[in-house]
This record gives C-alpha cells, structure tokens and sequence, in this order.
C-alpha cells in the first residue's frame, strides 16, 4: 500500500508495508475498543446514579406516606376520645338513657348529625357492649362482627381504639371506626360511641395527594 506525501514541494510516496498496517488496524481496534468499554462505564455509572436516586425517592415518599397516615390516624383516635368526653353530648347521651323517648333520641340524633358535619365522620352511633345499637344517624342498623369485636376489647382496656378497614354486611362499602368508651356514665350496660369513617372521604384522598 502506498500514499502520496508532500516535502519540500516534492511528492514522494510512503510506503505501508503489512506489518505496519496490522499495526494501524490493531492501534484502531484497540482505540475503538477503549471508547466502547468507556460508554459502556459511563451509561452503567449513569443508570446506577439514577436507580439510586430513583430507591431513594420511593424511600422518601413511602415514608411521608407513612407518617402521614399515622398524623391521620392518631387525630382520628383523639378526636373520637375527646368527643365521647364532651359535656354536651354526654348530656344527651344521659338524657336519653334516662327516659329514652322519641324527643330524646331526636335530639341525640340531631346532636350526632352535627358533630357528622364538623368531622366529616359517615355515621355516628351509641351501643351496648353486647352490640345492641341504642342511636344512630344509620336506620335499623345491626353491628358487623369486626366492630362487636372491637367494642369488647375496647371496654376491656377501657380506652379508645379502631378496627381496621372492612367491608360492612349492610351495603358492602369499607369502612372504619372509632370506638370510645363512655366512661362517665354509669349505665346497666357500658356503652361506647362509634365513629365511623368512609375512606373515600379523606383517607384515600389523603394517599392521592402525596406525590
């Protein structure tokens, strides 16, 4: 193989003997083969930065979930604790079960109602501890087996607790409720108040708006 080159205005011809041309096409391919391998380590640097930046967005996000859930649900339990304490209610609450008449249960209803509309509860209801219903803003309602369940152990530790998401018998929608013991008023029979909230209404969307 021959060039052409210029010195000194004379053209004169180089020369590339096999060896030397192995050589250039050895140089070439290893050169080629240094840029391919360097991609190659930069594009897996690359895409390891970003999964990691990736994991630790989920991370971040799956815990401001969390956090936000539990904020959620401990005021849920307060406010249910902290209503069933109210003097208000608890004077209808005693006014009903000293002469449950028609007026007097009206008036507890209506009370429920209003305390519905402030917290964006579902329902509200008083029972038994056996899970007979006394009031409820719900018509003829009969109590799921989870929320008996949890009305014993509730009255067991005499403190507030929840259940967890279930469906309800009555119209197959999920539910959970707040259940507070109504430790100052002496009944035959303890009773609780059970507030109850849909999810549709601000735990699902309080999931949705977290990025």
């Amino acid at each position: 193989m021959h060039l052409r080159q210029a010195q000194n205005g004379m053209v004169t011809q180089v020369k590339i003997t096999p060896t030397k041309k192995r050589y250039y096409i050895g140089a070439i391919l290893f050169l080629g083969t240094l840029v391919l391998l360097g991609a190659g380590e930069y594009y897996f640097h690359r895409k390891n930065l970003y999964q990691h930046d990736y994991e630790k967005q989920i991370t971040t996000i799956a815990q401001l979930k969390s956090s936000r859930l539990a904020d959620w649900y401990a005021d849920e339990l307060h406010d249910a604790a902290v209503l069933a304490n109210n003097h208000f209610l608890r004077e209808h609450i005693v006014n009903f079960l000293k002469s449950p008449t028609s007026d007097h249960k009206q008036k507890l209803i209506q009370y429920f109602s209003n305390l519905i509309n402030e917290h964006d509860y579902f329902a509200i209801l008083l029972a038994l501890e056996d899970g007979r219903v006394l009031a409820s803003t719900l018509p003829d309602y009969t109590l799921d087996s989870v929320v008996q369940r949890t009305i014993t152990y509730a009255l067991k530790q005499k403190s507030t607790f929840s259940t967890d998401l279930y469906r309800a018998a009555y119209n197959d929608s999920v539910y959970i409720d707040f259940i507070a013991t109504c430790t100052s008023i002496t009944t035959p029979q303890q009773c609780v108040l059970i507030f109850r909230k849909s999810p549709l209404s601000d735990l699902y969307p309080l999931i949705a708006e977290l990025p």
